[in-house]
């Protein structure tokens, strides 16, 4: 139950309704926390209204617009409540025309104001004075727009013999506040928008001095001529299709033209009433040059950036939020652009333990200085990328951004690496002749004078055995010395059978496999092709992944050997798989390096060579392994040599 309560009294809102209705009137009741307004059944009656409660601006809408405005200004404000009685025109179901009624404004308390109506006769219509305020009226809330066009256009409704501006724009009469008259007529004699009002009738009735220097016209020159006289409509037919709209629909319009007399463009908003257009005028000529020139910088800027491989950024100081950031960083890190924008520190997480640090120090840094650095991003699908950032403040407006770009670096950095490990094989191969042409003379002399001197003792001296076995890993190891410094041009390509050569290679070690009671399985297939190659190579190839296989394996196990032809590609592909202890991650990224191995009495030049031997065919050797569960080496060569 809604209760209306004054001084002493209280009040129920039905017992309200009742109370007016004695007097003869009927009442609304405006509630203004929540800006609705309770209405009595002979104004729902008048209306047609079936709820009791409404919106104040669903109420205010069954008034005429002129009167609309004053209304708005008592809902707003309950300290500006209008001096007398006010008049105002109510549309009412059952007649076209608005009704006149009398209203009379009652502050209740400062949440509750009493509307009391009646309905005025034609002969009371004249007898009751146009509101005042009682005092000049300025609110926040209020809709100013449509307050002042409203005044304005009562006072400009009286035809005018003289042409004058100053006989145009009528004097208030002396119900009029003549404070806020000279308000709004100094409003529209120097807003820095032109505005104009046309009669139904496309009649020119008003047009301020901005709206003259835009389209270069004097008011005094045009007053009273139609519109479409001054603008013919077959040249500015789209102002005609759209003022027409607004009257006919009542609903405001904006369009943007061009005036040709002048050579501009303007903005044209058009507010209809029952019988006027109200327009305001914009000349937007330069901004629009201007947003034109901006949009066509814009368009070629992201044309740009959407076809590089870098992602462009623009960011606040603090890093929290960015103004631009291009679509090629969803590529680069794998995370949505809309995933940044809502947490911008996202993609720090993916950022390897090692080098977080070192851009968090980095970013800071950016917000004074141009800063470069280079990191390791796991994005989430599990890839590791190796990113480039670089970035720069900028100051503006006192507010500094940072302007950056983000690269991925990957493949350089590979290319890097390759070219480091090329570098020092190459080094390698220089010191591995020298070395293997310096020493592997004296070895075979001490060998050859060991054996004569053995020979002539009648025992068999207790060091021999060890001496022999030194001097054969010491040659074992300029062997393979020599094979890394074998020159390319050596290569002696034939018609190859390189199931053969595996055969061969894994009957070599028969004994071996035996003796550590290594289970052998060979699975290959019969259509696989000859290729031209080196055999000699090959063998030397296959016989060190065996043999390499079968020293993980000591106390046994299963060792797989398997090839087929893959034709899509058009290459061979063998597979030496064991079941031995494996090799962990960061030894696996290091094999093949020259002097690294994994074997208590290893050189790890073997590998070396092998892959040297491989990627002179044409072909590649790759490891997988998993620690506890073997090896698998794999050999791909091209059936045709390029």
């Amino acid at each position: 139950m809604v209760h209306v309560t004054g001084k002493g009294t209280h009040l129920s809102m039905e017992e309200c309704f009742q109370l007016v209705e004695s007097m003869g009137h009927w009442v609304c009741i405006h509630e203004k926390e929540h800006n609705s307004i309770a209405c009595h059944p002979k104004f729902q009656q008048l209306i047609n209204e079936p709820q009791q409660d409404m919106y104040a601006e669903s109420w205010l809408s069954s008034f005429h617009i002129k009167d609309r405005s004053i209304l708005r200004i008592i809902l707003n404000d309950k300290q500006k409540l209008p001096a007398n009685d006010v008049r105002v025109r109510l549309f009412t179901k059952d007649k076209e025309e608005p009704q006149w009624i009398q209203l009379k404004i009652v502050a209740l308390s400062d949440e509750l104001t009493a509307i009391i109506a009646k309905t005025l006769q034609t002969e009371d219509i004249l007898t009751i004075p146009k509101p005042t305020l009682t005092e000049p009226y300025v609110s926040n809330n209020v809709d100013h727009l449509m307050t002042w066009l409203s005044l304005i256009d009562n006072q400009m409704s009286t035809p005018q013999q003289n042409t004058t501006r100053e006989n145009l724009y009528p004097s208030p009469t002396s119900s009029r506040s003549d404070s806020l008259y000279r308000r709004v007529k100094d409003i529209v004699e120097k807003i820095p928008h032109g505005f104009a009002v046309i009669s139904q009738e496309w009649e020119i009735i008003y047009l301020n001095p901005t709206l003259e220097d835009i389209i270069g016209k004097s008011l005094k020159d045009i007053y009273k001529k139609n519109y479409w006289d001054v603008y013919p409509i077959d040249l500015y037919h789209n102002y005609f299709i759209q003022f027409t709209k607004a009257f006919e629909t009542k609903q405001v319009v904006q369009f943007q033209d061009y005036l040709y007399d002048v050579g501009k463009i303007i903005e044209v908003t058009a507010y209809p009433s029952d019988n006027e257009l109200t327009l305001f005028v914009q000349d937007i000529t330069q901004s629009k040059s201007y947003v034109e020139a901006l949009r066509e910088t814009e368009e070629r800027f992201s044309l740009l950036a959407e076809n590089v491989n870098e992602a462009f950024w623009i960011g606040s100081s603090s890093f929290q939020d960015y103004d631009y950031i291009s679509p090629s960083f969803e590529k680069i890190f794998g995370i949505s652009i809309t995933d940044l924008m809502k947490n911008p520190s996202i993609w720090l997480q993916y950022i390897h333990e090692d080098d977080q640090k070192k851009v968090i120090e980095s970013y800071k840094r950016m917000r004074m200085d141009k800063v470069a650095v280079e990191f390791r991003f796991k994005v989430p699908l599990g890839e590791l990328k190796w990113i480039r950032t670089k970035g720069y403040p900028l100051h503006r407006m006192g507010k500094t951004i940072v302007v950056g770009v983000h690269e991925d670096i990957t493949e350089h950095k590979d290319k890097e690496v390759l070219e480091a490990k090329s570098e020092q094989y190459e080094t390698v191969v220089r010191v591995a002749a020298g070395i293997a042409h310096e020493i592997r003379n004296p070895l075979t002399s001490i060998k050859g004078f060991l054996q004569l001197m053995l020979s002539n003792e009648k025992g068999e001296n207790q060091y021999s055995g060890i001496i022999f076995s030194e001097l054969a890993r010491i040659e074992t190891i300029v062997n393979e010395f020599m094979l890394l410094a074998k020159p390319e041009s050596e290569k002696a390509l034939v018609d190859t059978n390189v199931v053969e050569i595996v055969q061969y290679a894994v009957s070599l070690f028969r004994h071996q496999i035996k003796q550590q009671n290594v289970q052998v399985e060979k699975v290959i297939d019969s259509d696989i092709p000859n290729i031209n190659s080196d055999p000699k190579r090959l063998n030397q190839v296959f016989i060190n992944l065996v043999k390499n296989s079968l020293e993980a394996m000591e106390d046994g196990g299963e060792l797989l050997v398997s090839a087929y032809y893959d034709k899509d590609e058009q290459s061979l592909v063998f597979k030496v798989q064991d079941s031995g202890k494996g090799i962990e991650k960061e030894q696996l990224e290091r094999i093949g390096e020259p002097f690294f191995t994994t074997k208590e009495k290893g050189t790890g030049l073997g590998i070396m060579v092998t892959t040297k031997f491989v990627e002179s065919l044409g072909g590649s050797l790759h490891y997988d392994s998993e620690v506890g569960k073997g090896t698998t080496a794999t050999v791909t060569l091209p059936k045709y040599m390029r």
